[in-house]
């Protein structure tokens, strides 16, 4: 088995939904009152789309930016998520049909 860091740097294809709630996130963050320095700030560290639709950012951040807008039937990335070789390493446990259910 192999496992990676949640601050490894995954590649994620957004859907319609996924630009919706980037754009919210870029509103929201223009409508704060924020100083205009932490406002930019801010700005930047929300992930722009190449022209492909990918976004690259840390395991960890596209948890926290998309985690709750996530549902099993309604998703702002698709279904692949992916994460270079050079993130994955072997793991120290073995764990032989490990299932959601226990």
């Amino acid at each position: 088995m192999k496992e990676f860091s949640k601050y490894s740097i995954v590649r994620i294809k957004l859907t319609e939904y996924g630009y919706e709630v980037l754009e919210n996130m870029r509103n929201r963050v223009k409508q704060a009152n924020y100083s205009s320095i932490a406002k930019n700030a801010m700005l930047a560290d929300i992930p722009t789309p190449d022209a492909d639709g990918y976004v690259e950012m840390r395991l960890c951040d596209m948890m926290a930016t998309f985690g709750a807008h996530m549902s099993p039937t309604y998703s702002p990335i698709e279904e692949n998520i992916q994460i270079s070789e050079e993130y994955l390493k072997d793991s120290d446990e073995d764990v032989k049909g490990a299932t959601l259910n226990g």
